[in-house]
């Protein structure tokens, strides 16, 4: 059984400048993110019996470090599907993950100047036009939730909201400064699949993410970051929906969630 629209209780709204454009703004109602949330949930259940049926767990073999990216690439492939607005990175490691596209001006850059078409004929995307994306967009993020230091984490495709104590968001660099925050956990009822729980979203400044680590000249750590304090807690107030799990509400109120009603 998947979640459903009615499970999903609306709190808030994706709101940001466009980009060149102080006197326009987007705003994205819960109604309309909380569709991507439900199909993006229903995707990740399919996918991981297809894998079943093969006698392969696909999230076991993706392992916990991937699954965040994986929710999050997800969601954002499906919400770009939904909007006229926005549209996914072509490029792998552009950025934001989610590019505004609802001015004329972005949608000429994005089919001049972000491809070029390669020997084959193929059209290739550009690097260096989306990463970053001259319009912007929103960047998508996704997290389980901390646990208490010392907590031995849970196998994966185990439920963890009764032991998370925060919500910490990671990234390769201090630009995210337009951040949708996914909360996920695993359901037992829905054979341990990744379910999107919670939305969230806000506006930040490069202080709100801590100084990004980088690894040594032959090491293969890529660097990262992840929010500071102030950071959480402007997304923690940002809520945009959340399902109505009693037990997973009292989590996110443990890790700092405001849960009112927002405009």
């Amino acid at each position: 059984m998947t979640l459903n629209i009615d499970d999903y209780q609306r709190l808030g709204r994706v709101c940001f400048d466009v980009a060149g454009d102080k006197q326009r703004q987007i705003q994205i109602q819960a109604d309309d993110v909380i569709p991507a949330v439900v199909e993006a949930n229903r995707y990740l259940m399919e996918l991981s019996s297809q894998f079943a049926d093969i006698g392969f767990n696909l999230f076991e073999s993706l392992g916990q470090r991937n699954i965040s990216g994986f929710v999050g690439e997800v969601f954002s492939r499906v919400f770009a599907q939904k909007s006229s607005e926005l549209a996914s990175n072509p490029h792998p490691d552009g950025r934001p993950d989610l590019i505004d596209i609802s001015t004329a001006q972005a949608r000429d850059h994005l089919r001049i100047r972000c491809y070029r078409t390669s020997e084959s004929g193929r059209k290739v995307p550009v690097k260096a036009e989306l990463a970053p994306f001259r319009y912007g967009g929103i960047e998508v993020k996704a997290t389980i939730g901390d646990l208490a230091a010392g907590t031995p984490p849970p196998p994966v495709g185990f439920p963890r909201h009764a032991r998370i104590r925060s919500l910490t968001y990671w990234g390769h660099h201090r630009d995210c400064l337009n951040l949708l925050g996914l909360y996920y956990d695993y359901f037992s009822e829905r054979n341990g699949t990744p379910q999107i729980v919670a939305i969230f979203h806000t506006k930040l400044e490069v202080s709100d993410w801590n100084i990004v680590s980088v690894g040594k000249a032959d090491s293969k750590k890529t660097s990262n970051t992840s929010l500071t304090s102030s950071g959480r807690n402007k997304l923690n107030a940002g809520i945009v929906a959340v399902l109505g799990s009693q037990s997973h509400r009292h989590a996110l109120i443990r890790c700092g969630v405001r849960l009112q009603p927002g405009g």
